[in-house]
């Protein structure tokens, strides 16, 4: 890595659930999981480490895991079964229905209008939410 608080591209995206590494032919636990992170890889005494972390902690001397191969994610057979009735599912329907999407694009649109109509110039950087609301 070449910059502080930059993951290299492709880099992997963690999820909710364990993750594990393959590195030189063992399995290593991913520690303090969670969503949206990177996973780094250190050197300590007692062997290589991988951890999850925010992008904005990673340093230039860590290693960022890259691309899908050599990862796992682990996750037990009775909470798939139970998949739609207990388990979280962060947006998994194909619109989520969090939100009256009218009446936010409404306020937006017209908040563009009004940007423009000054003379102002407006820069949309759009994630997934737009599609999971249905503005694709």
């Amino acid at each position: 890595m070449t910059l502080a608080g930059v993951a290299p591209d492709d880099f992997y995206v963690t999820t909710i659930y364990p993750t594990e590494v393959r590195v030189q032919g063992q399995w290593i636990p991913v520690q303090n999981q969670r969503m949206d992170g990177a996973i780094a890889l250190t050197q300590t005494p007692k062997g290589l480490v991988a951890r999850c972390q925010l992008l904005r902690d990673l340093a230039v001397e860590e290693q960022v895991v890259v691309g899908v191969e050599g990862i796992r994610t682990i996750r037990k057979p009775e909470i798939r079964e139970q998949r739609g009735h207990q388990e979280f599912s962060f947006m998994g329907a194909g619109v989520s229905s969090e939100r009256r999407v009218e009446l936010v694009v409404e306020q937006i649109a017209w908040e563009l209008r009004h940007i423009r109509d000054q003379g102002g110039k407006v820069v949309v950087t759009a994630g997934p939410v737009v599609i999971h609301t249905g503005g694709g």
